[in-house]
């Protein structure tokens, strides 16, 4: 019983742990091309 709880738990973790590294990559992503954007546009 224990043990599958625990199962359970790192199992959650995992996941939340993959989805937290996705989304900070889109945020990145997100704000490197805007960052790029107001470089392009400072530049003309």
């Amino acid at each position: 019983e224990i043990y599958d709880i625990y199962m359970l738990q790192t199992q959650f973790l995992s996941q939340m742990c993959y989805v937290y590294k996705v989304i900070i990559k889109k945020i990145f992503i997100i704000k490197m091309s805007s960052n790029n954007e107001k470089t392009h546009s400072d530049l003309n």
